[in-house]
Order: structure tokens, then C-alpha cells, then sequence
């Protein structure tokens, strides 16, 4: 995996992004055990953002916790994972649209980048 913080947004976010992706690709294979300490070092990043990007890849289903062992890797299925996608991509243009209708210019202007970042 590649160190994350390159980019200005949260460094929770860059940790949930890197590590949704390695779960997605396989990196991470089903029933893969994850622990904090571990996942920062991996990330060259402190336990704190490890920990929240956790909690919300569990709240994804992508990971489940696992009492004093730290989380492991859910084994969901294609069809369940693809559901969930559809729900986050719904849910981040809900925010986009809403987001729009306020107009704030330094809004506007930092997704017109995203979404040219996203194109390249």
C-alpha cells in the first residue's frame, strides 16, 4: 500500500480510502485479521486514524470486530458488497446535491476539484 496524506482531507479519510480499496482488490483477503498497530505502521500513520477508519469500514460491513483481537476482513459476498456501493454512492451524490444547492464558491471549488482529480 502506498502512504496516504498526500492530499488535503482528513487523514482519517485517506486511511478509510486505502484501506476500503485493499479490502476490494484482495490485498486483504476474507477472514484476514487486522490490527491497529499493524495498519499504521503498514500506512506510516498513528493508531488514531487506524481506529476510526475501523469503526467506519465496520459500519460499511467490510470489516467485523473481533473482542481483543482487533477486526477482521468480512467474507461478504459480491452481491452484498456491489449494495453496498450503490448505498455510499447514493448517499455521497445526496451530499453533493446538497452540498451544490448552497453555492458556497470555496465549496464548489474544491469539488470541481475532487472531481477533476477523480478524472485523472
Amino acid at each position: 500500500m502506498t502512504t496516504v496524506g498526500k492530499r488535503h482531507r482528513p487523514l482519517r479519510d485517506e486511511v478509510v480510502d486505502e484501506l476500503r480499496k485493499a479490502i476490494l482488490d484482495g490485498t486483504y483477503a476474507a477472514g484476514a485479521r487486522l490490527t491497529e498497530l499493524a495498519v499504521a505502521e503498514e500506512l506510516g500513520v498513528s493508531r488514531l486514524p487506524v481506529r476510526e477508519a475501523f469503526r467506519k469500514l465496520e459500519a460499511e460491513g467490510l470489516l467485523e470486530a473481533v473482542p481483543r483481537r482487533g477486526v477482521r476482513v468480512t467474507s461478504a459476498t459480491a452481491e452484498e458488497l456491489e449494495a453496498v456501493h450503490e448505498i455510499r454512492m447514493a448517499m455521497e451524490l445526496l451530499a453533493v446535491r446538497r452540498t451544490v444547492r448552497r453555492r458556497d464558491p470555496d465549496v464548489l471549488r474544491r469539488l470541481s476539484d475532487a472531481l477533476e482529480e477523480g478524472e485523472r
